[in-house]
């Protein structure tokens, strides 16, 4: 049965940045940009929900590591000293943060995934053994 919290909550955190985007930028976004920054953000928003007790149980350094990573490339590597327009500079931030954000989630899920197979194939090795 699919969680239904965790689908809304990956609905509205990809609908946020589209609808402000879409709405508020001057720059002109075509409609694959706005498919990828919704992907991207629908992703965070329903990993985010799935796997926070993985997330919370984590080691601080990697997590600060990962947002270094990911802030850092969105505000540094995008900054506003390039030639793009105040708008689409943040139309950049938003597509950067959403995949690495997305990216680093999805590798929880599947690390998660691995570690389960990999403790189920121990236990049914155990139970053949036996």
């Amino acid at each position: 049965m699919p969680d239904f919290k965790a689908l809304l909550a990956g609905l509205v955190a990809g609908l946020i940045p589209v609808v402000t985007l879409s709405t508020d930028s001057g720059a002109e976004l075509n409609a694959l940009y706005f498919c990828f920054v919704w992907l991207s953000w629908t992703l965070v928003g329903w990993l985010l929900v799935t796997e926070m007790s993985v997330l919370r149980a984590s080691r601080t350094r990697w997590s600060t590591l990962h947002v270094l990573l990911v802030v850092g490339s969105a505000m540094y590597g995008v900054s506003m000293n390039l030639p793009l327009t105040e708008d689409l500079t943040v139309a950049l931030w938003c597509l950067v943060l959403g995949v690495g954000w997305a990216a680093m989630l999805v590798s929880v899920r599947i690390g998660r995934e691995t570690s389960e197979t990999s403790e189920r194939r121990v236990e049914s090795a155990r139970g053949v053994s036996n």
